[in-house]
């Protein structure tokens, strides 16, 4: 049985079809390094299995704890809760730890939009719109 750290472990070549699989049971890749790490211990049963079956070998995992709850993404368009498990941006996203809800504004202005207003061609006016009013409420609580 071989032992990987949790929060950076290493991988061969995946096919596409198996990446796309890791990420959705909660494992993150970053670039930067080509490191892999766990994402969403949730569903380590999951990831485990997966893993070995990569690597041909049991393995076990190290590191790995119960992750903070983040409250859920909200659409900064329609307001619709966002599931960033199954966000086709997911892999991009820098926002997953930042909550994105536009009273709080945490996240320095970038917001998540849901995948119905992503399809909207009048999207890019609702969200300005939706900036503004924003903007204004900011200004008559005195806070910027």
């Amino acid at each position: 049985m071989r032992t990987l750290n949790g929060r950076s472990f290493r991988l061969p070549y995946v096919p596409n079809e198996t990446f796309r699989e890791l990420m959705r049971i909660g494992v993150g890749y970053r670039r930067e390094d080509r490191s892999y790490y766990i994402r969403n211990p949730s569903n380590i049963d999951e990831i485990r299995a997966l893993v070995s079956k990569i690597l041909e070998e049991e393995v076990g995992f190290t590191g790995v704890s119960a992750i903070p709850q983040v409250d859920p993404k909200i659409c900064s368009v329609c307001s619709r809760q966002i599931d960033c498990e199954r966000c086709r941006f997911a892999d991009e996203c820098d926002l997953k730890s930042v909550e994105s809800r536009p009273q709080s504004r945490e996240d320095g202005g970038k917001f998540c939009l849901c995948e119905r207003c992503l399809g909207d061609p009048n999207v890019f006016d609702k969200y300005v719109k939706r900036s503004i009013q924003f903007i204004q409420m900011q200004a008559i609580r005195g806070g910027a």
